[in-house]
């Protein structure tokens, strides 16, 4: 049997102020020791879906995507956006300013098991990927970098497709909230892993949850990531004192 630190402590106040007890008042460990249990103090992170999670085209500031498939969520017709379906020449002036400088994109989509959204070419398009806002809105200021943003977009936009979202919640060994945050999808996974880590601050703990396998994967890989950083850094060290 395993119990807490702190409700060890609530039993030796409770047990302190009705008993005098020889050598002075009772402590958790002596109790726990008396009573043949365990003290246990590890936080328990449980990791669960998120099966709530906002569809990116809803977010603020964002780009819009629209796919030609009427039966898929976001669809439009071609001609709504300002191309032709049968050969996908652009007419609208203004869609071939932003195709030309990277505030629209051609986009591919492709199913096995899950979907998958990534940048195409107008060679038969499943869809189109458009800033609707202000140039001055985006961080990036050049192709690449724009093109760079339009990919992160779709990584979490086909996060939301395929249903990849996760959320945490703490709790201490008594079963009360210590902790959490949801709304993170799959792409975010290392940064919610950070997360964590970042609340625990250094504290024991077991994970639990459907979704714990993902992220002892992720701290797996924070693990080897730090190792790595960690013997560049002695390295570097060793190089200029010698």
């Amino acid at each position: 049997m395993k119990m807490t630190t702190k409700r060890l402590q609530k039993a030796c106040d409770y047990l302190n102020g009705i008993t005098d007890i020889d050598g002075g008042p009772m402590t958790p460990g002596e109790l726990a020791e008396s009573l043949g249990v365990e003290i246990d103090d590890r936080l328990i992170v449980i990791v669960e879906y998120d099966h709530d999670m906002e569809c990116p085209n809803d977010m603020d500031c964002q780009w819009k995507l629209y796919c030609w498939d009427t039966r898929y969520r976001n669809s439009e017709r071609p001609v709504s956006v300002g191309t032709n379906e049968d050969d996908w020449t652009v007419f609208n002036p203004g869609l071939r300013t932003k195709l030309r400088v990277g505030l629209a994109f051609w986009l591919r989509y492709s199913e096995h098991g899950i979907c998958s959204w990534d940048i195409g070419s107008n060679d038969k398009p499943d869809g189109i990927l458009i800033w609707e806002h202000t140039p001055s809105e985006i961080g990036g200021k050049t192709y690449a970098a724009r093109q760079r943003d339009a990919e992160a977009f779709l990584r979490i936009y086909t996060d939301w497709c395929n249903g990849s979202g996760y959320g945490y919640t703490i709790k201490d060994g008594d079963g009360e909230h210590a902790g959490g945050c949801w709304g993170y999808y799959g792409s975010d996974l290392d940064y919610m892993t950070d997360e964590i880590l970042r609340e625990l601050d250094g504290r024991p703990f077991v994970l639990k949850g459907e979704g714990k396998d993902a992220v002892e994967v992720s701290l797996d890989s924070n693990n080897r990531r730090r190792n790595r950083h960690e013997q560049a850094s002695t390295t570097r060290s060793e190089g200029a004192g010698s």
